[in-house]
C-alpha cells in the first residue's frame, strides 16, 4: 500500500490554468512511498523504498523531494532529490550501531513544505531465532512412545536454515533423532521412549544457524501409576453421509499393569448423529468393541468437529477426540438410451441406473416414480421401491395403437434428495408380422415368459399350481409374474413384479414365493392374485441377503440363493451363496465355504458345496450348461 498526497500548482510550482467555460482543475503532482512500513536494524544491511512521481492536470514542473527527521544514528541515501514528469527514486535507509530501537514516522516533504508522503520506519535487534515447545513437558509411561514438537520462531526477519541437536537424556530415556533441521516458522517433531526404570530429568533442545543460536529446555518426568488410553487403532477421522451407517473400532490399552474395566459413553453428537452402543464396557488388552455411526437426514453437512469417547475407570477418565464430517446424501440417476422410440402396439424398453453415492452405508429406501406418461402409453414398473444404494433394471414401454409421444419424468427420492431425468418417447410405425397357423395338436399358449440366463441351470421359472389348476410363469425383462388357465388355455392375469425371476411355492399351497434379479422376495396369493409381501434384499435376515432363486421347505423355511454379481450378471455355473432364512425369526445361516462370493456378516455355516463347486469348474469345458453340486 502506498500513501498519496497532492501537491498544487500554488504551493509546488509549473503549469498553467485555463478558464475557458468554467474553472479546469489546477495542475498538480502526487507522490508515493513504498513500502509504507520498513525495519532497519543496527550495524546491520540497509532497507530500500521507492519514492514515485505523478503529475496530474498538465503538471511540468520538477518536484524537489527531502525527508522529514530522522531518528538518531538513521540515514538516507540519497536524502534529497527531484523528480520530474513520472519519475521514481530508490531511497536506501540504514542505521548504525547507535541507533536506539523504536518506532518513528518518516515525512517526505514536497517543494513547498508540504507533506507529500509517510511511512513507518522500525529500528529492531538484529535478526535471530527462538524456539518453543509442545507440549512444555513429557510425562513418559515406560514402553510408550509420547512425541515432542520443537518450532523455530525467526526474530527480525531471520530466514536462514537451522541445525539443532537433543541432548541431556536421562538414563533409560531415548530419542527417534538426536538432531533435527528445518527453517524458521517450521516445525520438527521428536519421539520419546522410557525404558522400565529410566530416570527424569531435563533435556536440552539446541539450535544454530551461523553465528545465531537458541536453546530450550523439556521437562521429562518418569510416569509409573496404572493407566489406560483410549485408540481406534487408526486416525480418528470420520466421514460420513446423511443417512448412512459406518463402523469403526474402540478399544483400549493399559499401562503400567491396569487391569478395571472400563466405562464408555460418547458426547458431543450433533442432532441427527447416534453411536451404537452408546455405552459399553473395554477390558484394557482385551477385544476392540465395533461401533456403528448412525446418520439421518437431520443431521446437518458439518466439516470437521469433535465428537468425544470418554472412558472412566478407578476414578480415572480420558477423552478420546473423534474428528467429525457429515456430507450430504446423493444421487445419480441415469437413463440409457436417452430417448426411446417405441413402434405402436409394441413394447420396447429403457434402462435405469440409480446409484447412491453416500458415504459409508446408506441406510432407508430409495423411491422411484415415472410420471408424465403420454396418451395411449404404459409403463412398467411406474413405482419401484430400491435398496439405499441404488439399483439398475429396465423399464417396458407398451404404446397401445393411437398412442401419443411426448416426455415422461422419471424421479427418484432418498430422503431429502431428489434425483430427476427425463426420457422422449417417440411413437413408431406398427410393426407387421405374419401369423404362423396352429394345428388343432397345438397345445401351447404364448405367455411371453423368457428365461434371460444362458450356460448354466436356471431356477424354477414355471409352477403348476394345482388347486387353482393354474400356471405362474416369471419374465424378469418385463417385470412380470404371468398367470395362465390351464383349462382354458388363456392368459388370465399378469402381477407386476420388478425383475421377478426365482419361483416356487409352498407344499400346501397356500402361498408362492418369487425372488427377483433385484434381490428382493415376493410372497403370493395364488388364489387371490396378490402380492402378500415384499420382503427387500436389506431386510431378508439382519444383515440382507439378495434372493435371486427361492425353494420353499416343508417347514416354512426358505432355501435362498444369489445368482448375480449385479443384476442381469450371473456367478459362473449359478453357484452363489446359498441361505437358509426362517421368514418368522428373520434368523439366517448361509451355507458354502471357500469361493462362494459371499461378503457378508451372516452366520456361515461350512458344506461340502464348495468342493462340487471346484470340482464341476475344474471339468467344465467350452460355454454350454454345466450342473453343479
Amino acid at each position: 500500500m502506498s500513501i498519496l498526497l497532492s501537491c498544487f500548482l500554488s504551493s509546488c510550482g509549473g503549469g498553467s490554468n485555463s478558464t475557458t467555460g468554467g474553472q479546469n482543475p489546477p495542475p498538480n503532482y502526487i507522490l508515493s512511498a513504498d513500502p509504507t512500513s520498513l525495519s532497519v536494524y543496527p550495524g546491520g544491511g540497509s532497507t530500500t523504498i521507492t519514492v514515485t512521481g505523478q503529475p496530474l492536470n498538465g503538471f511540468s514542473g520538477t518536484m524537489s523531494v527531502s525527508f522529514g527527521a530522522l531518528p538518531a544514528g538513521v540515514t538516507a541515501s540519497p536524502s534529497a532529490f527531484s523528480l520530474s514528469g513520472s519519475g521514481s527514486q530508490q531511497v536506501q535507509f540504514s542505521a548504525d550501531s547507535s541507533a536506539a530501537a523504536g518506532k518513528s514516522t518518516i515525512t517526505l516533504n514536497g517543494s513547498s513544505g508540504t507533506v507529500a508522503a509517510q511511512f513507518q520506519l522500525t529500528i529492531t535487534g538484529p535478526p535471530g531465532i527462538s524456539l518453543s515447545l509442545q507440549p512444555a513437558s513429557l510425562s513418559l509411561i515406560p514402553g510408550v512412545q509420547q512425541q515432542a514438537q520443537i518450532s523455530v520462531n525467526a526474530i527480525n526477519g531471520f530466514n536462514q536454515f537451522v541445525s539443532g541437536t537433543v541432548n541431556g537424556l536421562p538414563s533409560g530415556v531415548t530419542v527417534s533423532s538426536s538432531t533435527f533441521s528445518v527453517y524458521p516458522g517450521g516445525t520438527a517433531s521428536i519421539y520419546f521412549m522410557a525404558a522400565a526404570g529410566a530416570s527424569s530429568g531435563t533435556v536440552s533442545f539446541n539450535a544454530s544457524s551461523g553465528s545465531v543460536s537458541a536453546s530450550a529446555q523439556l521437562p521429562v518426568s518418569i510416569n509409573t501409576t496404572p493407566d489406560f488410553q483410549l485408540t481406534t487403532g487408526s486416525n480418528n477421522y470420520l466421514v460420513i453421509s446423511q443417512s448412512a451407517s459406518e463402523t469403526f473400532s474402540l478399544s483400549a490399552v493399559a499401562y503400567n499393569g491396569f487391569s478395571q474395566p472400563i466405562s464408555i459413553s460418547f458426547a458431543g453428537a450433533p442432532a441427527g448423529v447416534t453411536f451404537s452402543p452408546s455405552s459399553f464396557t473395554l477390558q484394557p488388552g482385551g477385544a476392540s468393541q465395533t461401533v456403528t455411526l448412525g446418520t439421518t437426514f437431520s443431521a446437518v453437512p458439518v466439516t470437521g468437529i469433535n465428537v468425544e469417547a470418554i472412558g472412566s475407570a478407578a476414578g480415572i477418565t480420558h477423552q478420546l477426540q473423534l474428528n467429525l464430517s457429515i456430507v450430504a446424501a446423493a444421487l445419480n440417476l441415469t437413463l440409457q438410451p436417452t430417448t426411446l422410440t417405441v413402434p405402436a402396439a409394441s413394447t420396447n424398453s429403457f434402462e435405469l441406473q440409480l446409484l447412491n453415492s453416500s458415504l459409508g452405508t446408506p441406510t432407508g429406501s430409495i423411491s422411484v416414480q415415472i410420471s408424465g406418461v403420454p396418451s395411449g402409453v404404459v409403463v412398467s414398473p411406474m413405482n419401484y421401491t430400491s435398496p439405499p444404494q441404488g439399483v439398475g433394471f429396465n423399464v417396458y414401454v407398451t404404446a397401445n395403437p393411437g398412442a401419443v409421444g411426448g416426455t415422461l419424468t422419471v424421479s427418484a427420492t432418498f430422503g431429502s434428495v431428489q434425483a430427476r431425468t427425463s426420457m422422449p418417447i417417440a411413437i413408431g410405425a406398427q410393426e407387421g408380422f405374419t401369423p404362423v397357423p396352429r394345428t388343432a395338436a397345438d397345445q401351447l399358449l404364448r405367455a411371453d415368459t423368457l428365461t434371460p440366463y444362458y450356460g448354466f441351470p436356471p431356477p424354477n421359472y414355471t409352477v403348476y399350481h394345482s388347486a387353482t389348476q393354474r400356471f405362474f410363469s416369471t419374465e424378469p425383462y418385463l417385470g412380470h409374474l404371468y398367470v395362465v388357465d390351464s383349462v382354458a388355455r388363456k392368459l388370465t392375469a399378469t402381477i407386476d413384479i420388478p425383475g421377478a425371476f426365482g419361483l416356487d411355492q409352498a407344499p400346501d399351497g397356500s402361498v408362492l414365493y418369487v425372488a427377483t434379479m433385484l434381490g428382493d422376495l415376493y410372497v403370493v396369493d395364488p388364489v387371490q392374485l396378490t402380492i402378500v409381501q415384499r420382503y427387500g434384499s436389506s431386510a431378508i435376515s439382519p444383515y440382507g441377503f439378495t434372493a435371486n432363486a427361492v425353494y420353499a421347505l416343508a417347514d416354512g423355511k426358505l432355501i435362498l440363493e444369489t445368482y448375480f454379481l449385479v443384476p442381469g450378471y450371473s456367478w459362473v455355473d449359478g453357484n452363489g451363496p446359498i441361505a437358509l432364512w426362517d421368514p418368522k425369526t428373520n434368523n439366517i445361516t448361509v451355507f458354502g465355504q471357500g469361493n462362494n462370493g459371499y461378503s457378508g456378516s451372516a452366520p456361515q455355516a461350512p458344506t461340502c458345496f464348495a468342493k462340487f463347486h471346484q470340482q464341476s469348474h475344474s471339468r467344465s469345458s467350452g460355454s454350454g450348461p454345466h450342473l453343479t453340486g
